[in-house]
Order: C-alpha cells, then structure tokens, then sequence
C-alpha cells in the first residue's frame, strides 16, 4: 500500500519510520519532509496547506491513505478535499478540526457538555479584555482563540504582563487572524500531562499518556515553544488514572462532537492538568502532538498502518493495541535563533555517532550536496528529536542524554532537565536528604528569599511593576500571610508556584496557606505537587502525614512522617508523628519516636515536652 504522510517535522519523520516498520507498506510519500524523510522515503514538493495539489498528488499517484501530520492543513479542510477525491484520510474534517483551531469553539462544546475545564471569558475587543484584567486577581492565562504554532498562550503573572500579552495578540496581531479573539482563562495548578487517543467517531482507544516541556529553558523558564522534549509514561498518570480521563474527557468529548454533526476520526490529544478535582482540559489538540508523537509512538507495538485503518474504516473498537514494556525520552535539539529566527544552513555532525537503538528524527533539515556528496544542514527552528527507550526512564534518560552531547551543529540549544523530575537530578533512586547530608530548604530559591519590611501596599505596587520577579511575588505572599490576608496571600502564593514551577517549597508554602482557609482538597493537590518535586522535604512530609492521619488513612500518614524523620526533621515532627501513632493505638512505637528525639542536641524547649510525654506514655496516659 502507498502511503502519504503531511508535514515537515520530526513527528512527521516518527511517523513514517514507524509506518515503514508495517508489513503492509510498500511505499510512503513525504510532503513536503525533511533532511531525515528523505533518507528513508519519498519527499514531494507539496506545502501542508496546499490542499488541492494535495489531494491531486494522491488521486494521482494511487495513494491509499494520507496521514495528516500537523493542524494547519486539517483547519484547512484538507480531508474534505481527499474525501471528495475519493482518498482515504486519517485525520477530522475542518468542521471537526475546530476543536483545536478555535479556542472558543473548544470551550463553549466543553461548557455545554459537561467536559471539566477551567472558566473562561471570551473577547474581540481589546479595551474590553484590559478592563477585564485590571479587575480582575492574576494569574491570567491568556489565549489566542485561532492556530498559533502552539506560541499563542501566556501564562501572565500579573496584570501588566497579560495586558502585554492581549496588546501582542489583538493590537500588534503577532498571530494575526488567531489572534482577533481571545480567551482569558482561569489558571489551575496541578501537573500536566498529554493523553491522545485513537478515534473512529465512536470508539476512543488511548495511547500512553506522555509529559512535554514547552518551555525553551531548564527549569520552565523563557519563551514557549512548539516543544523541546518529553517522555513517556508519566509515573504519575498510570493506568486509573488514564481511565478516569477517558470517562470523563475523551468519551464525552468524541459523543458531544458527534451529537453536533462533527464526527471526529483521528487522534484527539488533551492537554490536562491533574488536579485535586480531577482532570481538566487545558487545550484539545486534532492530530499526534510534537514531540510527544516521537516518544510515544517508539512504545506501540501494534502494527501503526492497521490502526489508522481500522479508525478511517470505522472499525476500532475491534483492534486491541499493545505497548512495549519500558519509557522513552525524547530531547530536542533547536537552532541558535530559536523560537524567534530559524538556523539556514549550517553544518550537523555527529549523526554517525550515535550508539545503536538510539531514535534522531528530523525536523527542521535539508539535504545539500557538499563536494559531491550528501550532506545535512539546518533548516528551521527545531532541528532534531533525539530519542531512546530502555526499561526504566532513568536509564532512558541516561542513554539519550549521552548521544545528545554527540551530535553537533552551530549554535544549538536543548534542555537538560528532560524527565529529571522522575528520576531525580542524579539519575539515581530517591536517597533521603539526611544520608546526603543535605538541606532541601538551601537548594529553594523560595526558602531563600528573605522577609521584606514596609507596608503590604507598597509591596503590592512593587510585585505588579516588577514582570513576575520571583523574589517580589514570594515577599508579597509572606506579607499577605503574616498579615492575615490568607485569601489574597493564596492568590499570590498561587503566582509563585507559576513563576517557580520546580521548586517543592512554593507548592509547600501555597498549601500551608491552603490549608488555614479550610481548603483541604487543594492543599492537599498543592502538597502533593510538593512531594512529586522532592520526596525527601520534612516540612512537605509532615504536612501529607498529617493530612492521611485526618483521614484514617494510617499506613500513609506513617510512611510520611517516617520520610520526615530520615531527612533530619525538627523537633516538632517528632512529636506530630507521636501524637498520629498514638491516635493509631502505637503506643509502643509512639515511645520509642520520642526517645530517639531525646538523642537529638538541638531539642531547646522541646525536651521537657517530650520527657513529660514520655512519662504519661510510661504511664499508660495519651501524649497530648
């Protein structure tokens, strides 16, 4: 069977090299590929968008089926005209693409039919959207309502920064007719996570779910990009968890598109945010996501041709998909000017160099003839995608980052924090902080923020002027706090987890806050989030154990606390963690933390305390 693959990039280079791999595959067909496509298929001089030469291409050559790569041609229509030729097309319509090509469209489907998601106000004025914003608390995230090479949302942490942000969409048009309308939205915290899933108009099978790093820096820091890594799976997203989103986000959304006359075949990719209530939908994608598409698709292994098949066809939920067992690490490497200039025709090497089993896929290169012979350069933003699967991501993560450093072009640029929040900044299992010897709060750029004097307002004034400077957002929220201005000190607290997204102390400090108001379920998702960045924080511990003690819930609260202890807790974890065992029955076990505190140097006052406990425990008495 001939096969045409659209796009350029490197989910579109996964693509065919996966199809390749199908038995039924004779030949696949590329437009317009890359530098990569080309060495193992058939490029052809076609743009993605160019949806009548397309479709002529396919007519004409006996194409059986054209797998569309990115949005653009699906919002283009593209497979209504290969339809209308008569061609097989996996991939929506342009009526069922607006899912992704229209913000609003996405939201009010979701709004009307029950699909969580954050609120959402809608503009096509500007001086309207700004009137919205000053009246409103930050954080903002602010969208562009059309196509925007996945650039067109802005997570602003105060309110000069959004106003910036609707000024660049709607009055400057950065993104032109995407950016008319916007959606300002409520902002979550949580962890995201990208869950895609096969559909044929009924049935929705999911893939493995993965995590990507938008981000171009280390750390979440700089400008959005179209993408410049991820993994799969997530340890955090597993099997439950993958069904709960299906039942409550991909189902209902593939039936509300069908009751609405858009049947939707292809693959729906939700961007989701994990939060204490659930799933929530940030964003729908139409088509395989990039760079996900590059490290889910090196995991399935069922037969890829026969899959899209049985959804043109109609006949998914006949096909059981398999995985291999394992994780797989993408990293991206982008040119110098990247997001803003693309790198045009400069030298890569090293591509010999990588070990075998080791995935390059090809974005942004071309194929130039060098001294008589083939020779590959730069030619775009993001240049490659390299990727490799082992059993565990910390091996994963180790292979590929080894072949990484042995590719080499002018002025690249790639992250090195991909899939490090899995395995820890070493590679290695979790080791507790005290046989480190080592203090959480001294790597926290958070903790290490002094308290600030002066009256609130003044730093209120100060931490809007400031562009999201973290060390004025963090004073603001401690002087919300010591002030007893809990809901405000939330908000702020909120803006900081944003403006430090790794840094377990500003999820610990926001749920603390959480926790005063009597918000239990989301302290709880905030410490949570805490304990995903650093398993080993005393304070997060203490905090989780004496949440699962609230809710009878033993064999966590103890595990908690005992992680608290290992990594050198303060007196008063010691005597928290007495009092939950002895409200378990413990009493025996509740003596023995209390003695093992008493070997402590650094007990001050809390010694008499914990003598005097010891005493009643002797004597049969409770603790408090």
């Amino acid at each position: 069977m001939k096969v045409l693959v659209v796009g350029n990039g490197a989910r579109e280079h996964a693509l065919v090299w996966k199809l390749l791999l199908s038995p039924g595959v004779s030949d696949v067909y590329v437009a317009p590929g890359n530098g990569g496509t080309a060495l193992i298929a058939r490029n052809v001089d076609i743009g993605p968008t160019d949806v009548r030469r397309l479709a002529d291409f396919a007519a004409a050559e006996g194409i059986r089926l054209v797998v569309v790569g990115p949005e653009a041609p699906l919002a283009a229509g593209l497979v209504d005209e290969l339809r209308e030729a008569g061609v097989p097309a996996f991939g929506p319509t342009r009526t069922a693409a607006e899912l992704e090509s229209s913000k609003v469209f996405a939201h009010r489907l979701m709004t009307a039919y029950g699909v969580p998601c954050p609120r959402a106000e809608y503009f096509d004025n500007f001086e309207a959207a700004r009137r919205y914003v000053e009246s409103h608390d930050p954080p903002f995230v602010v969208k562009a309502d059309g196509l925007a090479a996945g650039k067109g949302t802005v997570v602003a942490a105060d309110r000069a920064e959004a106003v910036r942000a609707l000024e660049r969409m709607m009055v400057e048009k950065v993104f032109g007719a995407a950016g008319e309308r916007v959606l300002i939205q409520e902002f979550l915290t949580g962890r995201e996570v990208s869950l895609l899933a096969f559909c044929d108009g009924e049935t929705v099978v999911p893939m493995l779910p993965a995590c990507d790093y938008k981000r171009l820096l280390d750390g979440d820091r700089g400008p959005n990009t179209g993408g410049m890594g991820a993994y799969c799976p997530p340890s955090f997203f597993g099997p439950a968890e993958v069904e709960l989103a299906v039942q409550t986000v991909l189902r209902p959304t593939v039936e509300a598109m069908a009751r609405e006359g858009r049947p939707f075949v292809g693959v729906l990719y939700a961007g989701l945010m994990v939060t204490a209530d659930g799933p929530k939908v940030l964003e729908f994608n139409v088509r395989f996501g990039d760079p996900e598409a590059q490290v889910i698709l090196p995991l399935l292994r069922s037969d890829l041709l026969e899959v899209l098949l049985a959804c043109v066809e109609g006949r998914l939920a006949d096909l059981r998909l398999e995985w291999e067992r394992g994780a797989c690490v993408g990293v991206v490497l982008a040119g110098a000017g990247y997001p803003d200039a693309p790198s045009r025709g400069v030298p890569i090497e090293g591509l010999d160099q990588v070990e075998d089993g080791i995935l390059v896929f090809h974005a942004g290169t071309r194929l130039v003839s060098a001294e008589g012979r083939p020779r590959l350069v730069t030619d775009g933003g993001r240049i490659l995608t390299v990727v490799t699967c082992a059993p565990t991501l910390a091996e994963a993560r180790r292979r590929v980052y080894r072949n990484v450093e042995r590719i080499r072009f002018a002025g690249a640029q790639f992250r090195r924090d991909i899939a490090r929040r899995e395995v820890g900044p070493e590679d290695a299992p979790a080791e507790s902080p005290a046989a480190k010897g080592s203090n959480p709060a001294r790597t926290s750029p958070v903790a290490r923020v002094p308290p600030a004097g002066g009256p609130v307002a003044e730093l209120e004034a100060r931490a809007q002027r400031s562009q999201g400077d973290l060390t004025a957002w963090v004073q603001l929220a401690d002087a919300y706090a010591r002030s007893g201005l809990l809901e405000k000190a939330a908000s702020a607290w909120a803006v900081v987890t944003q403006l430090a997204p790794n840094d377990p102390r500003a999820f610990h400090n926001w749920g603390s806050v959480l926790l005063r108001l009597g918000r239990v379920g989301e302290a709880r998702a905030a410490f949570g989030q805490a304990f995903a960045l650093d398993p080993w924080d005393p304070e997060v511990n203490r905090a989780l154990g004496v949440l699962h003690a609230a809710d009878g819930e033993e064999a966590l609260a103890v595990e908690h606390f005992r992680r608290a202890l290992q990594a050198a807790g303060s007196p008063e974890v010691y005597v928290d963690f007495a009092d939950i065992l002895v409200r378990f029955g413990r009493l025996a076990e509740a003596g023995r933390v209390l003695e093992e505190a008493l070997a402590r140097p650094d007990l001050g006052p809390y010694r008499a305390e914990i003598e005097a406990r010891l005493k009643k425990l002797a004597t049969g008495g409770a603790t408090g």
